[in-house]
């Protein structure tokens, strides 16, 4: 989370809401503040993605038992929702302003559209989860097969290892005759010759 941005954002917001007050006071057309509207809304979102951030990371210094990380980023979780609160105010007083100008079909339109693109990015962001999710359990079920196969190896390697050195400890036991020492095998040997 960078204090920068969202300080950034919200001073751009500010700078847009009060521009779009001053234009509707002056009874100026929904056309001409529509770039302050697009700078305030812009804003709005990215002040309200780094807050969902930064409880993202709230939870995992948490989790990783970060404790100083966790104060720092509560105090910065703060100060970004009481950015996102003035935000609000200023989004319903532009509400108020559209209306009373005329133009709240503009800004229920601009609603609408602004939850419809909501909602693809949030399907767009689940997909995009779901995948990496896909690509993990993947991963891991190679990750595991790959041990299994080098278990199973090594058992093969082992049984083999000590099934020679059964052979070998009967052999020199003289439990098995190796050929070379076998009467019957040097017999007929001798015999062939």
């Amino acid at each position: 989370m960078d204090p920068l941005t969202v300080g950034a954002a919200f001073a751009v917001a500010q700078a847009s809401v009060g521009a779009v007050k001053e234009a509707i006071k002056l009874g100026k057309d929904i056309y001409q503040v529509s770039g302050d509207l697009t700078k305030f809304f812009s804003a709005q979102t990215q002040i309200s993605s780094e807050l969902k951030k930064t409880e993202e990371a709230k939870k995992q210094s948490l989790q990783e038992n970060r404790h100083q990380d966790y104060y720092q980023l509560t105090a910065a979780a703060l100060d970004i929702a009481i950015k996102q609160k003035k935000m609000i105010q200023d989004e319903a007083e532009i509400k108020t302003l559209l209306i009373w100008s005329g133009n709240g079909d503009v800004y229920h339109a601009m609603v609408k559209e602004r939850l419809r693109m909501e909602k693809e990015q949030a399907l767009a962001e689940s997909k995009e989860l779901f995948e990496k999710m896909v690509k993990e359990k993947k991963k891991q079920e190679l990750k595991e097969l790959q041990t299994e196969i080098a278990m199973i190896i090594g058992v093969v390697v082992l049984l083999v290892a000590s099934f020679t050195m059964l052979v070998r400890w009967g052999i020199d036991k003289g439990l098995w005759a190796s050929g070379a020492n076998d009467p019957r095998i040097v017999y007929q040997t001798q015999r062939i010759k």
